[in-house]
């Protein structure tokens, strides 16, 4: 696979993502213990980096991007989770499938930057 059709990709479904988080926010947050505005936050940037992503399909920054910003996802379940919370089990569950997306954004990252000839210096 090109590493434009890769970057797109995470691209497309971070827009996607983002959407999804933005207009969810409420259900999300009540899902896991935690406030709206969180998953407002992460949609919002979620959208950036998608948008930015399908501007620029052949870098792997955009995708980078995402996967630090995942990792502070991560982080940011992580302490709803470790807080007393009635939605412990949803939290879990949520650093369960964004880890899974960080995984997948480390590896497309790396994809696209071993599919990509760096400039000679």
């Amino acid at each position: 696979m090109q590493a434009a059709t890769i970057g797109r990709t995470i691209g497309t479904a971070s827009v996607a993502f983002g959407f999804f988080d933005t207009l969810y926010a409420y259900m999300l947050g009540t899902s896991v213990g935690a406030d709206a505005k969180i998953f407002q936050a992460a949609g919002l940037r979620e959208i950036g980096t998608g948008i930015a992503g399908i501007a620029n399909p052949a870098s792997s920054k955009p995708v980078w991007a995402r996967f630090a910003a995942d990792l502070g996802d991560l982080a940011t379940l992580g302490v709803v989770a470790a807080q007393p919370n009635t939605r412990r089990k949803g939290a879990l569950i949520a650093i369960g499938i964004v880890a899974a997306v960080t995984a997948i954004d480390f590896f497309a990252a790396r994809a696209i930057d071993r599919r990509t000839p760096s400039p000679d210096i």
